[in-house]
């Protein structure tokens, strides 16, 4: 038969070829076969370049956690040991936080700008009561105060910001560790432990000197830059610590009668502890006697006691008022 092309085909030919290419090709085909034993191997192993083409998915787009990860995985170097011996540790025998290096001596109540031109990628911030150095930090300063400090107290505050806290009872100090977007802030601030607020004395264990019944200007004298006249003398305030998990130091009010005072009013925030209003109270009534009186209604929570203490606790707010009289 002629081709439908026109073209003349040697069908005989052409025979031969396919015998030449397709015998051996089937040859191996069944060779490969026998190889495997049977047709569910054959299928296992095409079933294995359908793992091997989503294994290779997964490697070019990646979960969202781990996106986050890549995204968030350049910081900026922590600082170097040096940094940390000098500013903040001391030597291999100090186990509390204290005031070292550049922050020696410094007086929190007049106090001056620490030097830590040698470490430019720090920077200082002076307050009220308080100094903070920040620091670019990829998790080294945690390591490194617990290493020397142990575990310190884990707060979340009213912001939901966690932070570390480690104390030193004896010296009255207190540093807050805070770390987020690649920066820590560490602040030293004087502070009290709570059950240690109210002395054996009856008197608050930042009284250097009575309050009560002090003059202003004996208590001028005696306090320093702490204590502010106002009201043209009928009332006055002094600077005074907080509690471990207060955000600032407490506010202390006086008021004075016949030149001498007679009121105190020290009220202690627990902004690092929203939920830890009964701790704290738990811990300063342990000083304060016997429960004379109590009461309470929609605002609030007063308490009364055997030293002549008033405690009162605001609903609705993350601070309790610690009050004493002159007897």
């Amino acid at each position: 038969m002629g081709s439908t092309t026109g073209i003349k085909m040697n069908w005989p030919l052409v025979a031969i070829a396919f015998a030449v290419i397709g015998v051996p090709m089937g040859v191996a085909l069944i060779e490969d076969l026998g190889k495997d034993g049977d047709g569910e191997s054959a299928l296992a192993r095409i079933g294995q370049v359908e793992d091997i083409s989503a294994v290779e998915e997964s490697a070019t787009e990646p979960s969202l956690e781990n996106a986050d990860d890549i995204a968030g995985r350049w910081q900026e170097p922590a600082m170097e040991q040096a940094f940390f011996d000098e500013v903040f540790l001391g030597g291999p025998d100090d186990a509390k936080p204290a005031l070292r290096g550049p922050l020696a001596g410094l007086d929190w109540y007049a106090p001056r700008q620490p030097d830590l031109s040698r470490w430019p990628k720090a920077g200082v911030e002076v307050g009220t009561a308080s100094v903070v150095i920040a620091f670019p930090d990829d998790g080294t300063a945690q390591r490194v105060f617990e290493s020397r400090w142990g575990k310190p107290l884990l707060m979340a505050g009213t912001d939901d910001l966690s932070r570390r806290i480690w104390t030193d009872a004896d010296a009255q100090l207190r540093l807050v560790l805070e770390q987020h977007d690649g920066e820590a802030r560490a602040m030293f601030s004087p502070c009290i432990p709570a059950a240690e607020y109210v002395g054996y004395n009856g008197r608050f264990a930042f009284e250097t000197s009575p309050v009560l019944g002090a003059t202003a200007d004996q208590l001028a004298q005696r306090y320093g830059l702490r204590f502010s006249r106002l009201h043209g003398g009928a009332s006055g305030t002094l600077d005074c610590p907080g509690v471990e998990v207060s955000e600032r130091g407490a506010s202390c009010d006086i008021v004075f009668e016949r030149g001498k005072a007679v009121r105190l009013t020290v009220t202690i925030d627990h902004m690092f502890d929203p939920d830890g209003g009964p701790h704290l109270f738990d811990a300063l009534k342990s000083r304060l006697g016997e429960v004379r009186q109590q009461s309470g209604d929609e605002h609030g929570n007063t308490w009364t006691f055997d030293h002549g203490y008033t405690v009162t606790q605001v609903a609705g707010t993350a601070a309790i008022t610690v009050e004493r009289v002159a007897k």
